[in-house]
């Protein structure tokens, strides 16, 4: 995340927060039948650590 947050400074490009992988909230889950998968199988969404 820190090297994706760098890139952005240096090529003054925003990433926007739900951005797969370097976007802040790229791992946040909100209600509903997401959470209700992770909940059941955290590896049906989160195929790797955050």
């Amino acid at each position: 995340m820190r090297a994706g947050l760098q890139l952005s400074e240096i090529t003054d490009t925003l990433v926007v927060r739900s951005k797969a992988i370097v976007g802040i909230n790229a791992f946040a889950h909100e209600a509903g039948i997401h959470q209700h998968g992770m909940m059941a199988d955290p590896s049906t969404y989160e195929i790797m650590r955050p």
